[in-house]
């Protein structure tokens, strides 16, 4: 089909996802701003939302004006995702101030956004987010230097917003490793395991989770890649470092698990949740299983957000887990159109390519399916993001036929 194949020419491509990738960076700072509480100041929260809104609509309205979608089932699967999260955005809105502009929180309306990001001319998508990650590297350590008191306190919301905008663009590109220079595969790995170091230290089960599966992707690719270890005696001497660090680490733990560790050694077997799951299917009706209960549907779990036990703590907007977050919204016909979308990515990136980089993308997919069991709320943020961008890679039979070859010459310039 003819209007499935058509392109952007490739300057306006490269510009339009640049100026697309500015405004997530803004808006991502948004929410960083928002989620810190001790930094905020609300004149510059507003600044970076408004304009990264701006950028993001716009660009987004630039790009989608052509097709660049490969795939007729992604095309009509996500047409038919987009409809579904229209109504779901829809029905209940009422003409006022708040509910318009709660439409833009990253956690309601605009994270169905994100889908349609599948439409977006995948080659440009991808240098873009990589000159994103070049950005999110370097202000990764200069927010850990400069603002540490979010971590030192240990505010949940911010260091979740921290490590899925600045670390996520390392973990990708250390689960890629054999495309990028060793120069970035080593900054890459210290980014990836600073974070795991910081989301443990701050007992963030649902990011050590995260973080941990992208770092064995990114240890298994490693071993893998012939390019990247050429003989067997360097491949030994990089298992027993790795086989002797395990050991060392353990004790260092448990040397510390009374102080550096000590909060994620008491909450390592909490069971925090059972609660509210057990709030949340008492108050479902079978209606809202199956559609939802809309972009602002609550569920009533007295004293779980407070000890004041009135209506403003007894009404949930979100439930710490991402498949029953997805249902609240949209229900089960959300669900569905979306593992129709992911799982069938899975399959194509595994089976049907040519490179290494695919079946990257398609572990991507598999995590994150994984992620939404503990916590892993579809949210506009770089992670986000980057699971559709997998989506997209893993559909496109153009990126899926390329050698490692052609995938590193594209990938290697960035």
């Amino acid at each position: 089909m003819e209007i499935l194949n058509t392109r952007y020419d490739s300057f306006n491509e490269k510009k339009y996802t640049s100026i697309l990738w500015v405004g997530i960076t803004l808006y991502s700072i948004y929410m960083l701003i928002s989620a810190s509480v001790v930094y905020e100041i609300p004149f510059l929260r507003r600044l970076f939302q408004y304009s990264g809104i701006v950028l993001i609509i716009y660009s987004l309205f630039r790009l989608l004006k052509r097709k660049n979608i490969t795939s007729h089932y992604l095309f009509y699967t996500s047409c038919l995702l987009f409809i579904w999260h229209l109504y779901v955005a829809i029905k209940d809105f009422q003409l006022d101030s708040t509910t318009i502009f709660g439409y833009f929180h990253p956690l309601l309306a605009f994270s169905f956004v994100v889908p349609l990001f599948v439409f977006l001319p995948i080659k440009a998508h991808i240098i873009a987010f990589l000159k994103f990650t070049k950005f999110s590297n370097i202000v990764f350590f200069i927010l850990l230097i400069i603002f540490p008191i979010p971590f030192q306190y240990h505010i949940n919301t911010y260091i979740q917003y921290f490590c899925e905008i600045f670390a996520i663009g390392a973990a990708f590109m250390f689960m890629n490793n054999q495309d990028f220079s060793l120069k970035k595969n080593i900054y890459s790995l210290i980014i990836t395991f600073t974070t795991f170091l910081l989301v443990t230290i701050a007992a963030r089960r649902n990011l050590m989770l995260t973080f941990g599966l992208y770092g064995i992707i990114g240890l298994s690719s490693y071993f893998l890649s012939k390019q990247r270890i050429p003989n067997i005696e360097k491949k030994l001497i990089v298992i027993l470092t790795i086989i002797l660090s395990i050991p060392l680490g353990w004790l260092y733990f448990q040397y510390q698990k009374d102080n550096t560790f000590s909060l994620i050694t008491n909450r390592v077997a909490d069971n925090n949740r059972e609660e509210v799951f057990l709030y949340f299917f008492s108050d479902m009706t079978n209606q809202d299983f199956i559609i939802g209960k809309g972009i602002y549907g609550t569920y009533f779990a007295p004293g779980i957000d407070g000890e004041i036990l009135d209506d403003t703590y007894d009404e949930r907007g979100f439930i710490e887990c991402g498949y029953l977050q997805i249902i609240l919204k949209g229900g089960l016909i959300n669900l569905i159109l979306l593992l129709a979308i992911f799982i069938p990515a899975i399959f194509k990136g595994y089976k049907s390519s040519n490179n290494t980089f695919s079946k990257i993308a398609a572990s991507i997919i598999a995590v994150y399916l994984i992620d939404l069991l503990p916590f892993g709320l579809p949210v506009f943020d770089p992670k986000y993001i980057m699971v559709w961008m997998c989506v997209s890679i893993c559909y496109n039979k153009d990126i899926r036929k390329m050698s490692n070859e052609e995938i590193r010459e594209l990938l290697i310039s960035q």
